[in-house]
């Protein structure tokens, strides 16, 4: 998932859903399936390879078990399926068809030159993209939604997670599908919540799932919208000074004095060196953060000289713009500012990982380790937030 940062730092669209039922009892519901846009951050796919044990469902067609690797390629707007002795000659050509895994160890996928696989559960249906009229692979996982569940929360959990940690981030995660609706599409990647397949969903990471299946993280009366990080460095910040004031009805995202996210690999301050030509180009002209919040992070950032002179923009809306320029690994955090190197170079010191807003996940880890609980996690940083327990049980 390239460095790893924060399901959320990408998203851009803040959601307020406040869902009341009769006499102000919240309606709360889950899907009981979504459906997975995959590999969404890795551009165009012409080709992936798969390995079985699997069937392969094409409408109108006799099924195809196979187990050995197989390429499946998108060719002259149709789908083309190879067997790993014939790169040449096609064995099947269709314009969709579903892949269906034979036991729990699911659909084996490989991209980009093999330098990533994963695998996944659920059904997998293949269609031709539609990029622009060139050759592209769509592929969706439909899977049910405890599955995807414990799949989001073991790709976003730091590969040390006490279980209390786990169930603090699942508790968090169930809030934001419980928004979704059945079968909703959903993307993989940090867009939304990071989801890997299923070699991320571990024995532990289900019973940690399925432990607070149930809960929910209340305002008042209604849910919350979850927000959660990677590493605050030193404390989260008010949603309402990072988001701007669609975020202002959120009251309950406070700033919280944080040091348990100390053993982050993001807690200590990282210097990035950035040419001032380029940011010209991005930008306009040299930036300058000209406020703060109580945590140091920069709510107004101003363009000095060049083109866009005087423009002023947030500073959540200048480290998105820095990432998608950049790379998301140069400046990981919303707490940064800017130091003029020379005439040809901007430095930029940062610290944490994310947005910094909500929950802490390096935080969470930290204080499992130290013995707290996940309610105990939740409650420290929703302050303001109470637990609730609904009627509803996790599948055995």
């Amino acid at each position: 998932m390239l460095i790893w940062f924060c399901l959320s730092k990408f998203r851009l669209i803040l959601l307020l859903v406040l869902l009341s039922g009769l006499n102000g009892a919240p309606a709360l519901a889950l899907p009981s399936s979504l459906r997975v846009k995959l590999f969404e951050a890795h551009g165009r796919l012409e080709s992936v390879h798969i390995r079985g044990p699997f069937d392969i469902v094409v409408p109108g067609q006799k099924r195809i078990s196979k187990t050995e690797w197989i390429r499946v390629s998108s060719r002259n707007g149709q789908i083309e399926l190879f067997s790993s002795g014939n790169s040449h000659h096609s064995f099947l050509s269709c314009q969709k068809l579903v892949v269906q895994p034979l036991d729990r160890r699911g659909v084996r996928i490989r991209i980009n030159r093999d330098t990533i696989e994963r695998a996944y559960l659920g059904r997998l249906n293949f269609s031709v993209g539609d990029t622009a009229k060139l050759p592209s692979l769509k592929i969706v996982n439909e899977l049910p939604t405890f599955e995807y569940v414990a799949s989001v929360v073991g790709s976003e959990s730091p590969v040390r997670s006490p279980p209390e940690a786990m169930k603090a981030l699942a508790v968090l995660v169930i809030a934001i599908v419980e928004q979704k609706g059945e079968r909703s599409l959903v993307g993989d990647s940090t867009k939304e919540q990071a989801y890997k397949g299923c070699e991320h969903a571990t024995p532990s990471v289900f019973a940690a799932v399925k432990a607070v299946y149930g809960k929910r993280l209340f305002y008042k009366n209604s849910p919350v919208q979850a927000f959660f990080h990677s590493t605050c460095a030193g404390g989260t910040s008010r949603g309402v000074d990072i988001f701007g004031k669609n975020a202002g009805p959120l009251v309950y995202l406070e700033s919280v004095p944080c040091e348990y996210c100390k053993d982050s690999p993001f807690w200590d301050l990282k210097v990035s060196s950035l040419p001032l030509s380029t940011m010209n180009q991005a930008f306009g002209g040299r930036l300058s953060a000209t406020k703060y919040d109580a945590q140091d992070r920069p709510t107004e950032v101003k363009i000095l000289d060049g083109k866009s002179a005087g423009k002023v923009m947030s500073g959540y809306e200048a480290w998105l713009r820095i990432g998608r320029t950049y790379g998301w690994g140069k400046v990981p955090g919303t707490r940064y500012q800017f130091r003029d190197n020379n005439e040809k170079l901007v430095d930029i010191e940062s610290s944490g990982a994310g947005h910094g807003v909500g929950y802490c996940q390096w935080g969470g880890v930290g204080m499992a380790e130290q013995g707290k609980t996940y309610e105990e996690i939740l409650r420290f940083y929703f302050p303001k937030c109470n637990l609730r327990t609904i009627a509803l049980r996790a599948p055995r």
